[in-house]
């Protein structure tokens, strides 16, 4: 899903909202430790918290940025690809987010077509969604959507009235953001009192993460469990819930994906997934055994 890699418009209505000087593109996004290290490939580690990013200066976020509004990344050819797979992935994370709140207003942050939003408001969710990609954004829309075309922030929220939500979810948002604490304050600030977010997104920690998750042109920062439950409570979340989950997988169109970094092996057996029994075998393997990315859902305290 798309939204903006950098998130620095902070609301004046909280000036105790941790913002760093990001002058230092090496200095940890979630701690603002000054002891990151290399660490595999593009990344960098903070060895005070592990937090994990890709060091980046202010022309190479707005560069970034710019491949969202032009559909560049995260595009919508992609995600249609996608949808009836990711039918499957959201109705297992709505699902458990019917866990801990009943169907109320839902804000689906970095929505792209829409996807997660129509499952929900067949769910019974009032939904309005947020999407940079104006190609999207018309998908979106066409879907009876309420889709405010723009990148997510305190100030949008400002200026559109939105508030008093009882769920604000992110769908493998918030690796694409600079600052993901102020993403989650700008949540926290849109929500009702015991509202909450869920987020998902790619595990570190995980092997099958670090070799296909790892995208410069997108994701931008990467988080563990500790790490993703650190952000959460900075942001004034109670953790409620924290696990690695896997997902469906369409092997099939996996190599459509303008950003992932494929060998020529990946490729070949994306080829031979085209047969549908073998996408079938091959999708059902990967969702018994790799949990690959993290479900987090935290309730504004």
């Amino acid at each position: 899903m798309t939204v903006i890699p950098s998130q620095r418009g902070i609301s004046p209505r909280d000036p105790n909202m941790n913002h760093f000087d990001l002058k230092n593109k090496t200095i940890c996004h979630l701690c603002g430790g000054l002891n990151s290290r290399p660490f595999i490939k593009e990344l960098w580690q903070c060895s005070d918290c592990s937090f994990c990013f890709i060091p980046l200066s202010k022309a190479e976020e707005n560069k970034i940025s710019g491949r969202y509004v032009g559909n560049q990344v995260s595009t919508v050819e992609y995600y249609q690809y996608l949808v009836e797979t990711e039918k499957k992935n959201f109705f297992e994370r709505l699902k458990l987010i019917e866990n801990f709140v009943s169907p109320g207003k839902l804000l689906d942050v970095g929505a792209n077509i829409g996807t997660f939003s129509v499952l929900a408001r067949e769910h019974g969710w009032q939904v309005t969604a947020v999407e940079p990609n104006s190609a999207a954004v018309q998908i979106s829309r066409e879907q009876g959507i309420d889709t405010i075309e723009n990148f997510f922030s305190a100030d949008l929220a400002e200026l559109k009235n939105l508030s008093s939500f009882d769920c604000v979810v992110m769908n493998d948002v918030i690796e694409h953001v600079v600052e993901p604490v102020v993403m989650l304050k700008d949540a926290w600030q849109v929500l009702k009192k015991s509202g909450l977010v869920a987020i998902t997104t790619p595990n570190i920690d995980h092997p099958f993460c670090r070799r296909y998750q790892i995208k410069p042109a997108e994701h931008l920062v990467y988080f563990n469990q500790k790490t993703l439950r650190a952000a959460l409570e900075k942001a004034g979340f109670e953790v409620l819930f924290c696990q690695p989950v896997s997902r469906y997988r369409n092997v099939a169109v996996a190599a459509e994906n303008p950003t992932a970094s494929f060998s020529s092996l990946d490729k070949i057996i994306s080829l031979v997934a085209k047969v549908e029994w073998i996408n079938k075998i091959l999708a059902y393997l990967l969702k018994k055994n790799i949990k690959d990315e993290i479900f987090a859902i935290g309730r504004k305290v």
